[in-house]
């Protein structure tokens, strides 16, 4: 399962200036700048003395035209104070705020040494909008791996972005400070080469995940086929290219008994094949998530299952 703190993203930059508190206010002054132009606002700050940190928080806010006119009105009529008309940012902004974009960032500020430079090192770590929506708004956490790999990618761009931006180099490259780790199939592929194979069906089940279970059953199918003709090339033997050629060598073979052959063939080929293969595309009755879901749980059992059978011969 993906938790919380797999979508909480840092990294580290060195600023090679002098240390001393006029370089500790600048650095602060052109942070502020920086975030002030894309669109977060500070929400909390710390004096700073030299040699000790200083933390700058950020949330992104929507601009004030954004917001409904009704709650401009209040706040002109003094009917919102300055902590509740925030509140109406926070909760708008978050509304209409992308699940993978950075809320919000903070900045933590250390006098430091890089490569025998001094300087500063600034931690940078962010939270996605996701997470406050699941928190502040109170919607369910549910994510996939698709949703996931957005969340990382769009809150390491930012961090490296906002590192070079403010004039550092990075140190720490941006990752998930407690990384989500794949299945162990797809571990068990990669480790045997089948690095191909192992990014189809990755690809299959994202798609899947998205919503588009025909294109996401097709990856899947092709995955299979190439991993049968991996299997048949790990043994030194040559692939026909064709699943059931394929499938009837290897219980041929002895990897594979009669009554496993007739289940795997049943489920993928008769069915999985015959679905994908026999029908134009606008003609096929579409698959649902739970059913397609199931394809591939049942793909990586297959898959893990034949792993055992054939490359460690159990």
């Amino acid at each position: 399962m993906i938790k919380p703190e797999n979508l909480i993203v840092s990294g580290k930059g060195f600023f090679e200036l002098e240390v001393k508190n006029e370089n500790v206010s600048y650095l602060q002054k052109i942070i502020n700048e920086y975030m002030n132009n894309a669109n977060y606002i500070s929400t909390s700050l710390r004096n700073a003395y030299l040699n000790k940190f200083l933390t700058l928080t950020y949330q992104y806010s929507l601009s004030d035209k954004n917001l409904p006119v009704t709650t401009e009105i209040k706040k002109g009529l003094g009917l919102l104070n300055e902590d509740e008309y925030y509140q109406k940012k926070v909760f708008k902004s978050l509304e209409y705020g992308r699940n993978e974009y950075p809320f919000e960032v903070d900045f933590e500020i250390n006098a430091g040494s890089y490569n025998n430079k001094k300087g500063f090192i600034i931690l940078i770590s962010s939270q996605p909008v996701f997470l406050y929506k699941v928190r502040v708004l109170g919607y369910p956490y549910k994510i996939n791996e698709f949703t996931y790999n957005d969340i990382l990618t769009s809150n390491k761009n930012f961090i490296r972005k906002s590192i070079t931006a403010l004039g550092g180099v990075i140190i720490e490259s941006p990752k998930a400070i407690a990384e989500y780790h794949e299945t162990s199939t797809m571990e068990r592929l990669k480790n045997i080469k089948f690095n191909k194979v192992a990014s189809i069906l990755k690809e299959g089940e994202l798609k899947i995940k998205r919503g588009d279970t025909t294109d996401g059953l097709t990856d899947i199918r092709e995955s299979i086929n190439l991993f049968i003709s991996n299997l048949l090339e790990k043994i030194n033997e040559k692939p026909s290219n064709k699943i059931h050629d394929d499938l009837n060598k290897l219980k041929e073979l002895g990897y594979i008994d009669h009554w496993m052959y007739e289940l795997i063939e049943n489920i993928l080929y008769k069915w999985l094949y015959a679905y994908l293969s026999a029908k134009p595309v606008h003609k096929r009755e579409k698959i649902n998530y739970d059913d397609s879901m199931f394809i591939f749980h049942f793909t990586e059992l297959l898959m893990e299952y034949l792993l055992d059978k054939v490359v460690l011969g159990r």
